[in-house]
């Protein structure tokens, strides 16, 4: 079963979460990954949780009821 837990400054899965987000994306492509983690009213930052092991994340922002998926990183 797969669950969903904030993504924040001092979540258990931020180094992880950090690593695969620099794995992941190139440089150019890449914002400061803390300030994306501050959550503005309109941005979420999860983790994905797969029988307790760590599998990913996901940010999003959310506009007008929309939501824009901005960066999604699985574990290899």
């Amino acid at each position: 079963m797969i669950t969903f837990e904030r993504l924040c400054l001092d979540s258990k899965y931020y180094l992880q979460s950090k690593e695969l987000y620099e794995k992941s994306f190139p440089k150019n492509e890449r914002g400061n990954f803390e300030k994306l983690l501050k959550h503005p009213d309109n941005s979420h930052a999860l983790v994905f949780i797969e029988d307790g092991a760590y599998v990913g994340f996901v940010i999003l922002f959310v506009v007008n009821d929309l939501a824009h998926i901005v960066y999604l990183a699985i574990c290899d």
